[in-house]
């Protein structure tokens, strides 16, 4: 059997604690005050239980254990329950570094296809002043063609003008040299017709 102060001396441990209890809260959290107070009020009855003299020395001890098995298998439970939380929070944070290794390579991605897109648009805006500037060459170029093309037609058109006058020109020549030439003839033969008759005057003077 236990010795008979032990009950006493039980008593005096849970007013200590209780007492501890009571000093260490000042800073907790709600969950952790409400949990100091659940223990508090399982402290006082247990301490009531045991300050109650109608209670033999055993039934307080059995008491005690009772509420000792009790309090183990809560730990237990709670053990447990800390264990299956910590696999959860593994799990978690494994999938937490899956989820942020996936994130930066996602972002690489982006900031590569970012890059790409900038790159591209640089690109294209040098290939379209390119084009403008190909586009404003090729319209000299045929502004150039076209008024070299227009003054070497100009320049035909007036040789030809040029030609078809000559060529009116030439003909009235040979109009009037034909004219003159069959005068000429006329002439001549007027001119022989005369000596033919000066002859034959000449001929019955003798």
């Amino acid at each position: 059997a236990p010795p008979q102060d032990a009950p006493a001396d039980l008593a005096l441990v849970l007013t200590e604690k209780i007492s501890e209890l009571e000093k260490g809260m000042g800073s907790a959290s709600t969950a952790e005050r409400e949990a100091a107070k659940a223990r508090r009020r399982q402290l006082r009855d247990l301490q009531r239980f045991l300050a109650d003299k109608s209670h033999t020395a055993d039934e307080r001890v059995a008491y005690v254990q009772a509420r000792c098995a009790s309090q183990i298998s809560e730990l237990v439970r709670i053990e447990r329950r800390c264990i299956e939380l910590d696999a959860q929070l593994d799990a978690a944070s494994k999938e937490r570094d899956k989820v942020q290794a996936g994130l930066r390579k996602s972002n690489t991605l982006k900031d590569k296809l970012e890059d790409l897109c900038r790159k591209l648009q640089r690109e294209n805006k040098e290939v379209l002043e390119a084009s403008r500037l190909r586009h404003q060459e090729d319209e000299k170029q045929r502004q150039q063609l076209t008024a070299k093309f227009s003054t070497a037609i100009e320049d035909i058109t007036a040789k030809m003008d040029e030609q078809q006058l000559c060529r009116a020109d030439s003909d009235s020549l040979r109009a009037k040299l034909a004219d003159a030439l069959q005068q000429c003839e006329n002439f001549a033969k007027i001119l022989h017709s005369k000596d033919l008759e000066v002859q034959l005057a000449n001929a019955k003077l003798e």
